[in-house]
């Protein structure tokens, strides 16, 4: 058997070495992919796949591609991914070679994709080493196709017909759920729940569309919201992901009716008091109503307006929108009184409702009233005389503060007949009004200055203990003023035996009382 004598060198202490080693047993050279794993991004225009000699020296190993879920081709094109053509690697005293792989870039999303590099078939004289197959990741630098969902409106018991679109190119599919919500419109009285779910192909941007049925009421309303939400997509992201439904009121439904209220206020001395006029929604509750208003000159007696509280002001004009919000049954509006001190007559003003929104006017005038509570003279000038059981008639004139007479208008003082005594199982000073048997109100319906009363009074009147009073009530309170005994065979005003209820008044004189207008 015949040998072949290779010399191998050892550098040593000891010099120089030789030794025999068998033909048989000599290692081919091995080619191997230098990286197993290769990331790159999808705008380059190649990639360099690199392949290693385990020594420098000739020969050969073919390159080939395939797998993955990126698409390969002879040629970039449409839907192609990279050049997949086999390619031989040379090795010229080489240890190392770079192979370019040709990438083709797209606007398409499509993800992340993989091919597979392969080699086969080395040279005579080499061998393939342990790393054969690498893979290669197309890195997507595309953004991912945007899903919208549109707004519908439509009336109550209309169809309404919602749009889902995509835009951007896409390489795979797509999905993603759609579902409604409630939201001021209520499933199943103001429409019925839509949900399910949509997928596009790849390449696929046709728009979807779906359907939700709204429902007739009997309960008025302004314009009710639904909602449609998009979740859960798959290889896709948002542009809108809520759509809007609105159920416009069809007009078969009653809606609520406004009116406002006659109030009245003690103006007081100084300063400014609040009178609040209510504004009383009837009927369907469910929208907000809203409505204009306007202070106005009233009847007579007028009211003055004015910017601010200045001389001769009685009220501060203004004007607005009042909203009665939905649940609500009433609204205010406050409207700022002057004080002052001058006897004048109750005045009056008005507020006047216009252009209401969801809602109707039933009463669109309201009335306030400045209640004076000034001090005027009430002169119990004269009486009628006549007996315990009457009639006595009386007579009043109201003067200023300064004693002059003053005519008035629409002002009445009320007279009302007590009486103190056992008979009525009172004791002490205790009082009890009776009414009377005829009218009780002195009225100065004129621009005169005086007015009259005729009422009858009852009781025996036959003791001190049953006497009968007839009192002037005319202070904001409704309490007894000022009263005058009427007793047995003398009606006439005379002095008083008790005077717990006021001081005592005769013919002629004049008292100050806080005097009541209506």
């Amino acid at each position: 058997m015949s040998r072949r004598v290779i010399a191998l060198t050892v550098l040593g202490v000891l010099g120089v070495a030789w030794a025999v080693v068998p033909a048989h047993g000599l290692t081919k050279p091995t080619v191997s992919l230098k990286n197993g794993n290769t990331n790159i991004s999808e705008n380059a225009t190649s990639v360099l796949i690199t392949v290693v000699r385990s020594s420098k020296g000739n020969g050969s190993v073919m390159m080939q591609f395939g797998g993955g879920t990126a698409t390969g081709a002879a040629a970039c094109a449409a839907g192609v991914d990279y050049v997949n053509t086999s390619t031989s690697v040379p090795f010229d005293n080489q240890s190392q070679v770079n192979v370019p792989v040709t990438l083709c870039p797209d606007s398409d999303y499509e993800g992340n994709e993989t091919f597979l590099v392969q080699l086969t078939a080395p040279s005579s004289g080499l061998s393939i080493g342990t790393r054969a197959q690498s893979t290669v990741t197309i890195q997507d630098n595309d953004p991912k196709p945007a899903l919208s969902i549109d707004d519908q409106s439509g009336t109550e018991g209309d169809l309404l017909t919602f749009h889902v679109s995509i835009s951007g190119g896409h390489n795979v599919p797509v999905s993603v759920h759609y579902a409604t919500a409630n939201g001021t419109a209520v499933q199943p009285s103001d429409y019925t729940s839509a949900s399910g779910d949509f997928l596009w192909g790849p390449g696929d941007t046709s728009p979807r569309s779906f359907t939700v049925q709204t429902n007739n009421d009997s309960t008025f309303g302004v314009s009710e919201q639904f909602t449609v939400k998009l979740t859960n997509v798959v290889n896709g992201s948002y542009a809108d992901s809520s759509g809007i439904g609105t159920i416009y009121e069809d007009g078969a439904s009653t809606p609520p009716s406004l009116a406002i209220d006659d109030p009245s206020v003690w103006e007081g001395d100084s300063g400014t008091t609040t009178l609040t006029f209510t504004v009383t929604k009837t009927g369907a509750t469910e929208a907000a109503a809203t409505v204009d208003w306007t202070t106005q000159d009233g009847s007579s007696p007028i009211a003055t307006s004015g910017a601010s509280c200045t001389t001769g002001v009685d009220y501060i004009a203004g004007s607005g929108t009042l909203t009665i919000a939905a649940g609500d049954t009433t609204g205010t509006i406050d409207v700022a009184v002057c004080g002052d001190t001058s006897a004048e007559n109750n005045e009056l003003f008005e507020i006047k409702l216009s252009n209401p929104s969801l809602a109707t006017i039933s009463d669109d005038i309201g009335v306030g009233t400045i209640k004076d509570n000034e001090v005027v003279g009430l002169d119990l000038s004269s009486g009628t005389p006549g007996n315990a059981t009457g009639p006595v008639t009386v007579t009043a004139a109201v003067t200023n503060t300064d004693g002059d007479t003053i005519p008035v208008s629409g002002v009445q003082v009320r007279f009302e007949q007590y009486r103190h005594g056992s008979t009525l199982g009172l004791s002490g000073s205790d009082f009890d009004a009776i009414d009377l048997a005829g009218s009780n109100l002195a009225g100065f319906d004129t621009t005169d200055s005086s007015g009259e009363a005729t009422f009858s009074v009852s009781g025996s009147g036959s003791s001190s203990d049953d006497a009968v009073y007839a009192c002037v009530v005319a202070d904001q309170t409704g309490a007894p003023g000022y009263c005058a005994q009427a007793t047995d065979g003398n009606a006439d005003f005379t002095t008083n035996e008790d005077t717990t209820v006021g001081p005592v008044v005769t013919p002629g004189d004049t008292v100050l009382v806080p005097w009541l207008a209506v």
